[in-house]
């Protein structure tokens, strides 16, 4: 069982408040762990019909054991975890909890944010990466809705880089990917032009995706989204997803 009720005691110790965010492969819930002082957590848990899927699981297992490597006031810190292992077992990790919104949601509400503004996000993304990528570990799915922007009691703004579900490990042969079913990966507006061709990713590829998102920050919208460019005639038949992705490849 992975859906769980609102005011339910999972495990005997986490006390279901809310959820805080669905998406096609996990649900995160907010709870309170009552054996850590009524310390405020989030849970994320695979959706019940993805549990059984192997690509799904290995993601999670991914994000359990890249997370538990990365401690940066930039990165989304994790608290427990359990890789499901046993039969019938819930995989699961239990997080930190953010107050804020995702620079997504803010994009939204603010299509063209100051330069200023945008350089102060962005530099603390970057710190993150600069961190991660010195232990070898390369994000690969850097986008809007996987930046978070909390507000801190002490005042300020700070940015937290979620979802290491896709990450590469550059020290392990053993999470060298996600999955060998789906050769792309990433999101294709924000995807690097050798991700794109399924070659190595490296650390070049986050900076590529950074470099977008802070386009997006500042005009509204990512690269190519409104593009006019002019892209080879017998492309114009294909769909909008294939034409993004030769932009991305072909356009200086």
């Amino acid at each position: 069982m992975s859906e769980l009720s609102i005011g339910q005691v999972w495990r005997s110790r986490y006390l279901i408040e809310s959820i805080l965010g669905k998406g096609g492969m996990g649900i995160v819930y907010g709870a309170i762990d009552q054996e850590k002082g009524y310390r405020r957590c989030a849970i994320k848990l695979l959706l019940r019909h993805r549990i059984e899927r192997q690509h799904y699981r290995r993601r999670l297992m991914i994000e359990m054991e890249v997370m538990q490597r990365l401690k940066h006031e930039n990165i989304v810190q994790i608290y427990e975890f359990n890789k499901g292992e046993e039969e019938k077992d819930t995989p699961y990790i239990v997080m930190e909890r953010l107050d804020g919104e995702t620079l997504g949601d803010l994009i939204k509400r603010v299509p063209n944010i100051p330069i200023s503004k945008g350089i102060h996000l962005i530099q603390q993304a970057l710190s993150a990466l600069t961190y991660a990528h010195a232990q070898g570990i390369i994000h690969r799915d850097l986008k809007p809705d996987n930046l978070f922007i909390c507000h801190p009691e002490s005042g300020g703004t700070l940015l937290k880089v979620l979802d290491f579900g896709v990450a590469k490990d550059l020290t392990s042969n053993a999470s060298l990917t996600a999955s060998l079913d789906f050769p792309m990966i990433g999101t294709l507006h924000y995807m690097a032009p050798e991700q794109i061709r399924n070659q190595q990713a490296t650390p070049r590829c986050d900076l590529y995706a950074i470099g977008v998102i802070l386009y997006q920050m500042i005009s509204g919208y990512p690269p190519f989204a409104m593009s006019n460019l002019e892209i080879p005639t017998e492309l114009t038949v294909l769909p909008a997803s294939l034409r993004l992705t030769w932009l991305h490849v072909n356009t200086p």
